[in-house]
């Protein structure tokens, strides 16, 4: 076959497209909304027609072979373009969606309440969030954009900052009330965000103080996990203060050291590059920065 357009359906491009991702039939059926036997059909015609394997079957997986790997990057590449496109005349459509994932923190302190406001100011503008921590792969045209708390953009991708973060050291009262100084912390359980894990040695830093290495630590993914923590007393943390605020004026926070850092980690706005100034962005990036003020 010489050219992809002897393939009689696209929709086996995309079946394998999103079963080469997902690296499961099973995922793969879920997320195209098929049954698994049915992307099982498409691939394997696709592979018919190309005259080669795409992927090795095995008992209960699936992996690419070398020509699937290939094939991989590039349907990843013309799906994303082919979205890219699809967005671009979506913007001067009468409506259309917009697709944003929101860390979980993030979302909760600001976004979330506030959809509806959002809606009512954008009536053209379906706003679908996905709170959820883990990064996500701009470049899949799945979503639009994402806000995330990190150190810049990846390859292909427009980063800017939406908020610096003065992060602090945080605990619970009870706790707090057994430091005396910062060679006490040593006594008492580290909480490690993931997201943050480098902030402790900054801390020390803003401090004057050579980092000491606890004698437990524990780590979360989620940063609202471990911020609760620290308010259950189980240890200390470091935490964004944009983040804790109402925690440390109901006093479900105290500082145990008056002490703050401006932390290298920003809250970011991403998105591909070259739509950052599409009319979703621009309408995404004033509402998120009023709220912001609000």
């Amino acid at each position: 076959m010489s050219t992809i357009a002897s393939i009689r359906h696209l929709s086996a491009l995309r079946a394998f497209e999103v079963a080469a991702r997902l690296l499961s039939f099973q995922k793969a059926a879920q997320e195209l909304n098929l049954t698994p036997s049915a992307v099982s059909h498409q691939i394997r015609r696709l592979e018919l027609e190309l005259g080669q394997r795409l992927f090795v079957r095995e008992s209960r997986s699936i992996r690419l072979t070398a020509a699937g790997e290939t094939l991989r990057d590039y349907t990843r590449r013309g799906f994303s373009e082919l979205s890219r496109g699809l967005s671009a005349i979506g913007d001067t459509a009468a409506s259309s969606e917009l697709r944003v994932s929101i860390a979980p923190a993030f979302a909760a302190r600001y976004l979330t309440p506030r959809v509806a406001e959002f809606e009512r100011s954008n009536p053209k503008l379906k706003l679908n969030l996905d709170v959820s921590q883990p990064l996500i792969d701009l470049t899949d045209g799945e979503f639009h954009a994402a806000v995330r708390l990190g150190y810049g953009g990846g390859p292909g991708l427009h980063s800017e900052i939406l908020a610096r973060v003065t992060s602090a050291l945080v605990c619970s009262e009870a706790l707090a009330s057994k430091i005396a100084n910062v060679d006490d912390l040593r006594n008492f359980t580290r909480i490690v965000v993931t997201q943050l894990s480098h902030e402790w040695d900054t801390w020390y830093e803003a401090m004057g103080k050579n980092p000491i290495k606890p004698n437990r630590s524990l780590r979360f993914t989620p940063m609202l996990d471990g911020i609760q923590a620290a308010i259950d007393g189980i240890g200390v943390a470091i935490a964004p203060i944009i983040i804790i605020e109402k925690h440390l004026r109901d006093g479900r926070l105290v500082m145990p050291f008056e002490q703050t850092f401006e932390s290298k980690a920003s809250y970011l706005l991403l998105c591909r590059k070259g739509e950052e100034t599409s009319h979703r962005i621009m309408r995404l990036r004033s509402w998120i920065n009023r709220m912001m003020q609000e």
